[in-house]
């Protein structure tokens, strides 16, 4: 008759770090039985876990996305990876389409045509084998990212708002709930919205803002956000539920204005975020508290004009939309 794992050792596995080595055996969980809690807990930990691996700060680009006549890829202004498809999704601005390209080859797959300019892009993974937001022609849209690739033009909306909104966006996470902040230029607040029917539950008045470019939450309860009317990025604490307050500025760097700050991505196992710099033509790298790791500028023969990014921590690459050279550019 075989043991079962004793509470003492499954309480200490569940607090490890998931960075952490460990030998162990392969077991059928469905074959296993057990009415202790934390054994129940162990399996969804294994069966959730996904290796993730830091950016190596080397700066080294190892391959891009280039226009080509297959596609025209144009002007693109933000970029972001579905790993439950296996995708990079592009947002090209100029040919108002999103592109979808294969994650591992590169090559070009499909794209899905838009009203109005398409600025950026946000995931949500895990909602039905990926959920993608942007910009359509009733304000903001969320659709599933196979319905757009399957379907094209016939794939139906989930939901819809019919307000102004033209940049950043980023869902939160609390428990079990998923919200999606997103800027309304009309009314300049930061709309809180229910991912799961699109209704504004809160909406937010925060000190300084008023025309939001990106916005990525550094944890639950951090959120930074990159104004272009003042060429700034903001950090915000939430003190209290719907409360926010301002905790750091970040207008400069080694003595140079921040100059149309355009995009975040965060790289969560090396607790950093980047922030493209896009006039001065630089990647900004920060600690989660705001605090200068790095400024990388390319040579004058591979000048970077970096838009909207995304991080891809499976392999701890940084993907860049390039708006000048009309390509995506990845950096290890």
């Amino acid at each position: 008759m075989s043991q079962q794992p004793s509470p003492n050792l499954l309480h200490q596995l569940l607090q490890e770090e998931d960075t952490r080595s460990l030998n162990v055996s392969l077991l059928d969980f469905d074959q296993l039985k057990s009415d202790h809690v934390l054994f129940d807990q162990l399996k969804n930990k294994m069966r959730n876990y996904q290796k993730t691996i830091p950016f190596a700060m080397k700066f080294n680009e190892i391959k891009k996305i280039d226009s080509n006549k297959n596609h025209g890829l144009r002007f693109p202004s933000d970029v972001k990876i579905s790993h439950t498809h296996n995708f990079v999704c592009v947002a090209d601005d100029a040919n108002k389409e999103i592109k979808f390209f294969d994650l591992t080859s590169l090559e070009y797959l499909t794209a899905f045509p838009i009203v109005g300019r398409c600025m950026s892009l946000v995931i949500e993974e895990n909602f039905n084998n990926d959920a993608i937001y942007f910009r359509c022609s009733n304000g903001l849209g969320k659709y599933r990212v196979k319905d757009l690739l399957k379907l094209g033009n016939e794939a139906e909306c989930i939901w819809s708002i019919e307000t102004n909104h033209q940049y950043g966006m980023a869902i939160r996470e609390i428990g079990n709930r998923k919200q999606l902040f997103r800027f309304n230029n009309m009314s300049k607040e930061m709309d809180v919205i229910d991912t799961t029917d699109g209704k504004i539950i809160a909406q937010l008045k925060l000190e300084n803002l008023s025309r939001i470019v990106d916005v990525k939450f550094l944890r639950p309860n951090r959120m930074i956000v990159s104004d272009l009317a003042v060429n700034a990025c903001f950090i915000y604490d939430e003190i209290n539920p719907n409360e926010w307050k301002l905790i750091r500025t970040i207008n400069q760097v080694d003595n140079i204005p921040c100059s149309q700050p355009l995009g975040f991505a965060i790289d969560r196992t090396g607790k950093k975020f980047f922030l493209s710099d896009y006039d001065n033509k630089r990647i900004l790298v920060f600690d989660l508290d705001g605090n200068l790791i790095h400024s990388h500028i390319q040579d004058s023969t591979s000048t970077l004009s970096p838009f909207g990014m995304d991080f891809d921590e499976k392999s701890g690459l940084l993907f860049i939309a390039d708006q000048q050279a009309f390509s995506i550019r990845i950096f290890e």
